[in-house]
């Protein structure tokens, strides 16, 4: 991370300083024409002049490469090295030019000069604030060269501009180096951020991509038990018939006792096979419901033959009231539901009995199932005294 942080600083210094490059120039004209009639010898200004010209035009081809082809990892040194270079070139040549200039200027424009040579240096500190080296590397020698040819002159007032000088370049140097070392923490926070926005947007994707398959698992396991119920169902169904006609073939208290049984235990795995398979149909989003105008006496007479053996079985009173009424329903579910429901009543029944009945209300027909187990409280059973519990299901007239 700390090589990412360094190579985005980087590129963000090759960003902004090649910026100030057509500011300098414009600049050196300036002063150029100021000077004209200044007593210098011609190298003097025109050296300084040549090579930061020269340089400008390098780092401006540099600058358009980057643009164009950015910093690679691998290339990271070589371009800082690049960066440093022009830096220290260019504030060298600044210097030379400024130790010329002060040699022949006058009080007033000595002031001048040492005050456009803070303002160069806080100006190249704050371009290049990501990179403190480069900083440093940029005003450093202008000023430098700056206070030593003050400090020539053995005059109290250019010791004293030497002097300004010393402190601000101190001055900035650590302001500049306190808000490098802030951008490179913020820079590390915000990377630090962006990993973490990474691997949180991993983790969401992973458990996505778990449920995802987790739901199909499970759905095709509902499509399968919806599937193979059926064929699951017939094998069981012919045992129970074949257990009912074996009984006329025994002759023996004990053999209709242990067939009664088994006749039992049947009855309890189909009663277990059609829950587990109307919950896999119900996952599945298989169940078929097609209603019909259907009526509820011959329902009444199905359940009636097989609840009143079972009640009498476990010695309940079974009671279910005679119903002329007629629905709109799916007869097999409507059935299924009523089996489960009176199935559930004699199961959570030891005293007391069981009634099933249908009551018109209005545009519906109520299916009740009231028993005396632990259902529901006794407060609740107002339409039968000895009833502890019920179950209702309303359909359509």
């Amino acid at each position: 991370m700390q090589a990412r942080i360094d190579l985005q600083m980087l590129q963000d210094t090759w960003r902004t300083s090649p910026n100030a490059i057509f500011g300098q120039a414009l600049s050196l004209m300036v002063l150029l024409w100021l000077i004209r009639d200044w007593p210098l010898s011609a190298w003097q200004w025109l050296a300084p002049t040549i090579g930061l010209t020269a340089l400008w035009i390098a780092v401006t081809a540099m600058a358009r490469h980057f643009r164009r082809f950015g910093i690679t990892t691998s290339g990271r040194q070589r371009w800082r090295r690049a960066l440093l270079g022009w830096h220290l070139m260019q504030g060298t040549l600044w210097g030379a030019l400024a130790v010329a200039l002060l040699g022949v200027a006058d009080a007033d424009w000595k002031l001048a000069l040492v005050a456009a040579s803070l303002v160069y240096a806080y100006t190249v500190m704050l371009v290049s604030v990501h990179d403190w080296g480069v900083a440093l590397a940029g005003s450093a020698p202008l000023l430098l060269l700056a206070m030593a040819r003050l400090m020539m002159d053995g005059q109290p007032a250019s010791s004293y501009l030497a002097l300004v000088m010393g402190a601000s370049m101190v001055t900035s140097m650590v302001v500049t180096r306190h808000i490098s070392r802030r951008l490179r923490e913020g820079l590390l926070l915000r990377n630090e951020n962006a990993d973490l926005v990474l691997q949180l947007r991993e983790e969401v994707n992973n458990v996505t991509r778990a449920k995802a398959r987790a739901e199909i698992a499970d759905r095709q396991k509902g499509e399968f038990f919806a599937s193979v119920s059926h064929d699951l169902r017939q094998p069981l169904h012919v045992l129970m018939l074949l257990s009912s006609a074996l009984r006329p073939h025994l002759a023996a208290a004990e053999g209709h006792g242990l067939l009664d049984k088994m006749q039992t235990a049947l009855g309890s795995l189909s009663m277990m096979f059609e829950r587990m398979f109307d919950v896999a149909r119900i996952d599945a989003q298989r169940i078929d419901y097609h209603p019909q105008a259907c009526a509820l006496s011959e329902l009444w007479r199905r359940l009636d033959s097989e609840f009143a053996v079972l009640c009498a079985h476990k010695g309940l009173r079974w009671q279910l009231d005679p119903t002329e009424a007629w629905m709109q329903a799916d007869p097999h579910v409507l059935e299924r539901i009523l089996r489960n429901l009176l199935n559930n009543a004699v199961r959570y029944t030891d005293t007391g009995g069981v009634r099933l009945r249908a009551r018109a209300r209005g545009p519906w027909i109520v299916c009740q199932v009231w028993d005396s187990g632990m259902g529901v409280a006794r407060a609740w059973a107002w339409d039968w005294p000895w009833c502890g519990g019920s179950a209702c299901w309303g359909l359509r007239r």
